[in-house]
């Protein structure tokens, strides 16, 4: 029998606390859902959309659609189909932060598997969008121009990740040294900035992924007077 491959896309109206009206506007959050299976290999992701909204909402589908190809283009083509306990899916789940200031913070969680790996591992990914300005935030758009913030964010991080049980100080000061691509998984809360460090990037695989919450009050003198604390 040939292969088949189906994709379906669900709308399923997101718990009522992320369901709930943001600063200054009337739009809602709501979650979808990618869902693809053929023989030995399954994909669900869910993820978030605001109503009405087509930059937060195109950003969102081309990360989980890029996602998604890029596991279907890694899984091997010999995969034998005789152990159906052992495929290959990929799974995606997600938090939101609504914030007062108006900024939407998103940090995706994977599971993800293939024949022949020694165990599941874990990716994340994090959109943050602010609703005054339409616009996706990177990193450095929280801080002000020409401030050194890399190198006092690597200093805060590696002091908090050095205090974590299994801490390794090589790969502490390897995966959080003052480099940009260390700190790519950031998420914001109003009070706080909170850097995801990936499985395997400051310790070794068999520990999860870790994270450093840096309070923003901290990072007063850096920051952009938009990115503020609130209070």
């Amino acid at each position: 029998m040939s292969k088949k491959v189906w994709a379906v896309l669900s709308v399923v109206q997101i718990v009522a606390c992320l369901a709930a009206s943001y600063s200054n506007s009337g739009a809602r959050l709501q979650q979808r859902e990618l869902s693809q299976h053929n023989d030995w290999w399954s994909i669900d992701v869910k993820y978030p959309i605001i109503e009405g909204d087509n930059t937060f909402n195109t950003a969102v589908r081309q990360h989980v659609i890029a996602t998604a190809d890029g596991f279907r283009k890694s899984l091997p083509r010999t995969a034998s189909k005789g152990y159906p306990d052992y495929g290959a899916y990929l799974k995606g789940r997600y938090t939101v932060e609504i914030l007062k200031n108006g900024v939407i913070s998103v940090l995706f969680d994977y599971d993800e598997y293939t024949p022949g790996a020694a165990h599941p591992w874990g990716v994340m990914a994090s959109i943050n969008y602010d609703t005054r300005s339409g616009r996706l935030l990177a990193l450095s758009d929280l801080f002000r121009p020409g401030c050194n913030y890399v190198s006092r964010l690597s200093e805060i991080s590696i002091h908090g990740l050095e205090q974590h049980e299994y801490a390794e100080e090589t790969a502490v000061r390897h995966g959080a040294g003052p480099v940009d691509k260390n700190f790519q998984v950031f998420t914001l809360t109003d009070t706080e900035l909170v850097l995801h460090f990936q499985q395997y990037q400051v310790a070794a695989g068999a520990v999860p992924s870790e994270q450093v919450s840096v309070p923003l009050a901290k990072l007063a003198c850096l920051l952009r007077k938009d990115y503020l604390a609130e209070q």
